[in-house]
Parts: C-alpha cells; structure tokens; sequence
C-alpha cells in the first residue's frame, strides 16, 4: 500500500467515526420521546411509596407502560423490587395524552428503608398498539 491510500484509508475511517458519533447521537436525541423526569421514594414500614412522573413526547398517547422498579439503602443494597403495568391489563387504559406528564404511585415492599429507586422501562405500547424501541425512545432525566 502506498502512503496515499493509507491516508485515505484514513480519511475515510475519520468520516466515518465523526458520523457514527456525532449523527447517531443527534438521532438518539429527537427519538427520546418517554422521559422519566422524577422519581420519589417514601418509607413507611416494610413499605415504600415510589412516585413515578413521567412526560410523554411522542405524537400519540400511550397505552400502557411496563416498569421495573429496585429500591436501595442508603448502602446501596437492594432492598426491594417490584414489576408492573401502569395500565394495560390490569387497570384501564392509560391514555397518557402526547405533550403531558402524569404522576404514578406504586407501593412496593421491602425489607429496609429504601432511600433510593432505579426504574427500568421495559415495554411501551401506544395507543396505536405500537411498541416503540425503548433504547431510543426512552430517557431518564439526570440531575
């Protein structure tokens, strides 16, 4: 290989990072469409009330969520967990409407007082019946 081709090997390998990071990452943005804007714990007991607030930003309203909720002590142990449907089968229908928030209790038991949830968002499904893809649609907003 001649010094030339290799630098436009190389040239073409630049463009080809620069567009995998900087493209994709701008595409990951426009589709983060479910924001998890804040999460609340509460001991009581054996117990903790997790408040889940969430904005929908997609262009439809959402049907029903799954979410997977792991509560820890202040050592970072687990010290709880719990999964459920906000809405779907088990309750009516959400119809979380497009541009909204809403706010979600759930109780969940626990084996100590937890002081901190991670939420994971397993499924969505839109009022459409659609099943957007969560590692693009979904983000939890950080403080």
């Amino acid at each position: 290989m001649t010094l030339t081709h290799l630098q436009n090997m190389k040239s073409r390998f630049c463009l080809f990072v620069f567009v995998a990071l900087f493209g994709l990452k701008g595409l990951a943005q426009e589709q983060n469409q479910l924001v998890l804007t804040n999460t609340t714990v509460q001991a009581k007991g054996n117990n903790s009330i997790v408040e889940l607030e969430f904005k929908n930003a997609f262009n439809q309203s959402i049907q029903s969520i799954r979410v997977m909720i792991i509560l820890f002590n202040e050592n970072g142990k687990a010290v709880g967990n719990k999964s459920l449907w906000l809405g779907g089968s088990q309750f009516k229908e959400l119809d979380f409407e497009p541009k909204k928030s809403a706010i979600f209790l759930t109780r969940v038991q626990t084996s100590g007082k937890a002081v901190k949830a991670n939420v994971f968002i397993v499924r969505v499904i839109l009022k459409d019946g659609s099943k957007p893809n969560l590692s693009r649609s979904f983000k939890k907003r950080t403080e």
